[in-house]
């Protein structure tokens, strides 16, 4: 648990320029996702910080369909419920929180790592945008999505 969990990012012509846009990742020889992108983040995160890994999936807004997750350390599957935004609760620190592919995420959607919950906001880490860390409020229970799109909700720890 002690593990720092580094965020890479460059933007597109950087990754073009370098020939580093499609590179896979592994942590201790676990296969994370493709460097760079938001999906790798997340599954990295899990796989570094609590011994849980999720299946692969097409595009990050598909981890909100997901209903269970490996836990690495008790080899077995969890269940692994979604919270849609607008939930009775509010993430906790290491959810997952999901964005639909729709707007500034078209088409493939968006994951990021809740880092802090405070009481009218949300801090995040993230790849494939932005500096690598964001501040979203939360007003009336929703967590506002600041750069248009619509957020689907998170995925809190098991």
């Amino acid at each position: 648990m002690g593990s720092r969990v580094v965020i890479y990012l460059k933007d597109e012509a950087d990754r073009r320029r370098n020939g580093d846009e499609d590179v896979p990742q592994f942590w201790r020889g676990i296969y994370t996702g493709i460097r760079y992108q938001c999906v790798e983040l997340a599954r990295r995160y899990l796989v570094i910080k609590h011994d849980l890994i999720f299946d692969q999936v097409p595009n990050a807004y598909d981890i909100f369909a997901l209903r269970s997750i490996y836990d690495m350390r008790n080899q077995r599957m969890l269940p692994w419920p979604s919270h849609p935004n607008r939930c009775c609760h509010l993430p906790k620190e290491g959810s997952l929180l999901i964005w639909a592919n729709r707007g500034y995420f078209v088409p493939t959607g968006h994951v990021a790592v809740i880092t802090h919950v405070g009481s009218n906001f949300v801090d995040i880490i993230e790849q494939n945008d932005g500096d690598g860390h964001r501040r979203l409020q939360i007003r009336d229970g929703r967590i506002i999505c600041d750069r248009g799109g619509r957020i689907l909700g998170w995925k809190d720890l098991p």
